[in-house]
């Protein structure tokens, strides 16, 4: 049930937002907490054609829908990370995140390339933190027009999930994700995270050449930690937030992935991911 408060300037106080880039435009959902999850709106908002870049498409959308720019009581902002390493949170010095992904940066060496700011991501209850790299004139605009905004990786809601449904399993979890244009690997055990890599994916519109190139770094990171195909397992992942198109893409990638896979490692699942919340499913009616 949708709360029944509308939503405007005025009342958006009682909302709070997330918001998701993906290729093509922005998803999003306005929800309340109080006293359960209620989602109030959600949807995807796409720009023109002719905006090539995160930022402008987000100036884009921003100035053609007000309600994004209202202020809400939390906004929290996914976005997917250009480049991203996994450290020892211990380790890291204020200032120096940028030296973690790019030790010769080419923003230092001033070859024009865009702008990048350098994000953290601490896992809870653990000692290791993503360090990651997105647009800065994308973050600086959103924050110049929403002042308060959490920006989080978009993995972060289904690797928690993963992480905490691992605790009460045996056995390593190999979970890949899949997403437009890159993969992003973790190793998980028992509810810890114990590897991280994110490779590139060429542009193609046929499943079977990015299956191809997903299982190429499954195995490359199967064997680097020394697998077992018969007790440890795989978790294949897409997007359900995005582009029609670009979903069903990658929805047929993973079925590929799996297929190409299932021959050498007993337990493999595929199942689909999102980062914005999502209200809970009502329970079925009883039978009389």
């Amino acid at each position: 049930m949708a709360p029944s408060t509308p939503l405007t300037a005025a009342t958006a106080a009682s909302y709070s937002l997330s918001i998701r880039t993906v290729s093509g435009g922005l998803a999003f959902c306005i929800y309340s907490e109080e006293p359960s999850l209620q989602i109030l709106r959600q949807g995807l908002l796409e720009a023109s054609a002719g905006s090539p870049s995160v930022y402008t498409r987000l100036q884009e959308l921003y100035y053609e829908h007000e309600f994004l720019s209202y202020p809400f009581r939390r906004v929290t902002l996914y976005y997917e990370p250009e480049k991203a390493t996994l450290a020892p949170s211990e380790l890291l010095l204020d200032g120096q995140d940028e030296l973690w992904i790019s030790p010769h940066s080419e923003e230092a060496s001033g070859s024009g390339a865009p702008e990048k700011s350098y994000l953290r991501y601490t896992l809870p209850d653990e000692t290791k933190t993503f360090v990651l790299s997105w647009s800065r004139e994308a973050l600086q605009f959103l924050r110049r027009t929403l002042l308060i905004i959490e920006p989080l990786p978009y993995f972060a809601p289904i690797l928690e999930e993963r992480r905490d449904r691992g605790r009460s399993e045996q056995g390593r979890e190999l979970l890949l994700l899949l997403r437009e244009g890159a993969i992003d690997l973790f190793l998980l055990s028992e509810g810890e995270l114990l590897g991280y890599n994110s490779f590139a994916l060429v542009s193609s519109l046929e499943a079977k050449v990015l299956a191809g190139e997903a299982v190429f770094y499954a195995f490359s990171f199967w064997r680097h930690f020394v697998l077992e195909g018969s007790t440890d397992r795989i978790t294949i992942g897409y997007p359900v937030e995005g582009m029609e198109a670009s979903i069903r893409l990658l929805e047929a990638a993973a079925h590929e992935t799996r297929e190409l896979l299932s021959p050498y490692i007993a337990q493999i699942t595929q199942l689909s991911y999102r980062s914005l919340p999502q209200a809970p499913e009502a329970p079925s009616p009883t039978a009389h």
